[in-house]
């Protein structure tokens, strides 16, 4: 049996385009900002997805230390502070006594607390809870 990798989706951003034709949208908008503007205002059409994946290293027998700060890295600049926690606990079990991966633990762990004990994290809440009682 073939060792299947595991792997987090990220990221998924659906785009698209406005579906008028170009002529009618300059026929609606002459001015080029206005057209710009436009595109971003009026309801578009899905067309595409941008979708991010990251490894999630578990069960990878080959996996060092270089991936597991790159997995780390990658996912604090993307924001995902939780998925940096992981990767640094498990890097903390595999790597035992590494202080690079225990100040990356601690860090990741910070940074979740802030968000949830933060304006962020109230925000987020306030969000879900009218979202989920009032719509």
């Amino acid at each position: 049996m073939k060792n299947k990798k595991e792997f987090y989706l990220t990221k998924f951003h659906v785009k698209g385009t406005v579906k008028i034709p170009n002529l009618l949208l300059h026929e609606l908008f002459p001015s080029d900002i206005i057209k710009k503007i436009a595109s971003k205002v009026l309801t578009t059409v899905p067309g595409w997805a941008e979708i991010t994946y990251m490894n999630s290293l578990r069960g990878c027998i080959k996996a060092n230390s270089r991936d597991y700060i790159l997995a780390w890295l990658f996912s604090i600049l993307q924001g995902h502070n939780e998925l940096a926690y992981v990767y640094s606990k498990r890097a903390i079990e595999v790597f035992e006594g590494d202080h690079l991966f225990i100040r990356m633990h601690r860090y990741s762990n910070k940074r979740i607390k802030k968000i949830m004990y933060g304006y962020t994290g109230l925000i987020r809440f306030c969000i879900w809870f009218f979202n989920k009682y009032f719509l």
